[in-house]
Formats: structure tokens, sequence, C-alpha cells
């Protein structure tokens, strides 16, 4: 997301400013025995003597950016919980452009459901920064639902979330101004992976104006000419695929604006 003129770019690299102080210095690989358990939404409601047992019950694995996890139309046979990093579910066209359906975060899910049902993969998991998961087989992770009912139930929480997740995403393609789009869809993965810096808030994923584009349904020429703007009026900065919300109050003003 190359939208950073000579001065500016001398501006984010000097020392102290918001991009020298956000970018990171190691991968957030999350060491092995310290996965968090109680952080995390999938064990809510389970007596603490279990967690560490189900998050071991399963494989730890390391992606490089850029590993495809599974891809779309291969048989589901594995479900996956993020412990650090991103992935990126997406899916072709018949023209063969990839749309990108959704972003999956520290602690959320991929796959869950559809394991549970004798479909395919809809869409391909890719990770898109080092990114640690843990995977479960299909017969493991249903007997650990049977095991722990609790389970089941945060699985239907968070399928709740991402249902309402689509129907805003869908409401805002049908009856909101582009500009509102690309703003949300912003604010959407700030607070998906978003980090308090000093400069602001900084988006720790690798973003081009591209994924952008394709998240908000429109094109990157639009996205290139709003996050020029929005960068021109001081509200964000943007170097490398990467992004630092530096107006937050502005930006969501923008996102609420008719």
């Amino acid at each position: 997301m190359d939208c950073v003129t000579a001065k500016q770019q001398g501006s984010c690299d000097r020392k102290g400013s918001g991009f020298t102080k956000a970018m990171p210095d190691s991968t957030g690989i999350v060491p092995h025995g310290k996965q968090g358990s109680e952080q995390q939404p999938l064990l809510k409601g389970l007596h603490s003597t279990y967690n560490r047992a189900i998050l071991e019950s399963g494989r730890q694995k390391i992606l490089e950016p850029g590993t495809i996890l599974f891809r779309e139309g291969d048989p589901a046979r594995d479900c996956y919980l993020v412990l650090s990093g991103s992935l990126k579910l997406v899916r072709l066209t018949s023209k063969g452009k990839e749309i990108i359906i959704r972003y999956i975060g520290v602690s959320e899910m991929a796959a869950a459901l559809v394991i549970m049902k004798k479909q395919p993969y809809p869409a391909t998991g890719q990770a898109i920064k080092p990114t640690q998961i843990i995977t479960w087989r299909k017969d493991a992770f249903i007997d650990l639902l049977y095991s722990h009912p609790a389970i089941a139930m945060n699985i239907l929480d968070m399928v709740i979330d991402r249902l309402d997740d689509v129907q805003h995403r869908f409401f805002e393609l049908s009856s909101e101004m582009v500009e509102q789009r690309i703003n949300k869809t912003l604010l959407r993965l700030s607070g998906k992976a978003g980090r308090k810096v000093g400069g602001g808030i900084y988006i720790d994923m690798p973003l081009s104006r591209q994924d952008v584009a394709d998240y908000c349904g429109t094109t990157v020429y639009t996205v290139s000419r709003m996050l020029k703007v929005w960068e021109r009026h001081g509200l964000i900065q943007c170097r490398r695929e990467r992004v630092l919300i530096v107006a937050l109050q502005s930006i969501e003003n923008i996102a609420q604006s008719a």
C-alpha cells in the first residue's frame, strides 16, 4: 500500500514515529505450553483444569506467510484455532478473481462447522503472517464437543458473531457509499488485529490496497484514492502494506456519517 510521499516516508521512519514503534521485532509465536488458555473464547465456561489438556489434545503448527492451510473444494477433515498471527479465507470467482471472505484472527476458529458436515471446505485458508495454530482432526474435535458441551455453546456464540458480521457487511455493500465501506473495513480490521502504539492504532497484518478493495467490494483505484486523501488529512499513515490509524475518532466519524 505504497501511498506515502517521500516527505511523509521520512516522517514515518524517523525515531519515535508510529510506524517505527509499531513494526514487530519478532514473529509473535506463542511458546509451547503458554497458549493463554484462560483467554480463549473456545474454552469459556470450562474449569481451568481442563483447558490445557483440551489445547494439547490438538497438534500445534507454525505457518509461514503464504502457507495454504486448506483449499476450497478439498474434503474437510480438520478444524483450526489461531493462537497467534492471522489467516484469510478466500474464494475464487468463475473468472479466477480472489474474493476475501473473512480474516481469522487470534483466538478465532476456522472450519469448526464444516467438519461436522459431509461437505468440502467452502473457501481456501491461507496464513498472511507467521501464524501459530492448533489443529484437531474431525473425530477428535467431535469427541471434545461430546465431552465438554460448553465448547459447543462457545462455537455457537462464534457463529452468531460471524452471522452478525456478514449481515453488517451485506448492508454496507447494499446501502453505503464506498468511502464508508473502505472506512469500516479499516475499523473492522483494526478491531481484529489492531495494536495501540504511540502514533495511534497499528493494524498488525499485511494489508494491500487490493486486499481492502476485495474485502469491501470496490476497485484498487478507489481504495488508493481514498487512502491518499485520508493520509493527506493526517487520519492515517500507510507504508508497504501496513496501515496506522492516527486519528481514530475522525475515522469513526466518517464511518457513522450518512
